[in-house]
């Protein structure tokens, strides 16, 4: 599942058309399918409209959605062709996917300009699933209460205030996968990224969270060639 917008963006892959790049991802990825999304953006977005901001599988056959409900808001009808797109989409059985709509976050401006707040760019892990949330309680509720119905079996649902937005960037994903202080900055107090000096490591520290609160005691989680 990805968008027009991002991979046959010119700065990403311009030497390449739709057919090539798909032809790439299946045999990289031994792929069978490749959904495109036409449709969609968010508002003061700078990275070609990654996927994990407007749309995400949650298994085989279901997908969680952005929906905007608020006519006046400029991303209505680009998020409602979105929706009608998503529904023409068919699994490898040939039956259509559970769609489940997870809130447009309402507007969030900074120095006038509006920042690309999204409730799709949640992390999933083992047990547990991460998400932002923006102070906004209704809109914060209905996310949290549409990703227990997405993944029924994991055992937690725990919400991340994101007190500010870096333009452009994929808040959790980025912030908690990426090494760059530009992305994880702003959810620092969560993860501290370390690479090992050869290169074959890297740690993330997850402060323990307790009844909502930060405790003092961290769990650390690696990834890489040594604790896979």
């Amino acid at each position: 599942l990805t968008t027009s917008e991002c991979l046959l963006s010119p700065q990403r892959n311009g030497r390449l058309n739709q057919v090539e790049i798909e032809e790439y991802l299946k045999s990289t990825f031994h792929l069978q399918k490749v959904l495109w999304l036409d449709h969609g953006y968010l508002a003061g977005d700078d990275t070609d409209s990654h996927i994990d901001t407007l749309a995400r599988f949650c298994s085989t056959d279901t997908i969680a959605y952005v929906k905007c409900e608020n006519k006046e808001d400029e991303h209505y009808e680009a998020l409602l062709a979105m929706e009608k797109q998503l529904k023409t989409f068919r699994t490898l059985a040939g039956e259509p996917y559970r769609l489940l709509a997870l809130p447009m976050a309402d507007k969030i401006e900074e120095d006038g300009e509006r920042l690309p707040a999204t409730y799709a760019n949640f992390l999933i892990m083992n047990d547990v699933i991460l998400y932002p949330t923006y102070n906004q309680p209704a809109n914060d509720k209905k996310a949290g209460e549409v990703l227990q119905q997405a993944f029924p079996n994991h055992i937690s649902f725990v919400s991340l205030f994101i007190g500010s937005i870096p333009r452009g960037s994929d808040q959790m994903i980025l912030g908690i996968g990426d090494t760059r202080l530009y992305h994880s900055r702003f959810i620092s107090f969560l993860v501290q990224p370390h690479l090992f000096d050869d290169g074959t490591e890297q740690t993330l520290t997850i402060s323990r969270i307790i009844d909502g609160e930060l405790g003092s005691e961290p769990d650390k989680c690696c990834f890489g060639t040594k604790n896979p």
